[in-house]
């Protein structure tokens, strides 16, 4: 998982198998719901609304959320990006 910071907000990649194309659309519906993911994916939602963002994302190659409208997010994120193990150990 990666995160980088862009102009005008931020992005979060995740270059494993990805989610199914045919889902992309209903992920921030309060009502969806695969494997566990629903939940979280409604709190970013509320988040990403609450803020005024923008969310979009792109399943075509992993899978990639991208936030703007955030502001000036370069400036106040580490310009590197921050990966996570593969495994998911911190």
């Amino acid at each position: 998982m990666t995160v980088r910071a862009r102009a005008d907000g931020f992005s979060v990649t995740d270059d494993g198998p990805g989610l199914p194309a045919d889902i992309a659309g209903s992920l921030f519906d309060g009502n969806f719901d695969a494997d566990g993911l629903g939940l979280g994916l409604l709190i970013v939602e509320r988040v990403v609304s609450g803020h005024g963002w923008d969310g979009q994302v792109d399943v075509e190659n992993g899978t990639q959320f991208t936030f703007t409208g955030v502001g000036n997010a370069a400036n106040t994120v580490q310009q590197s990006p921050v990966t996570t193990p593969a495994n998911g150990d911190s």
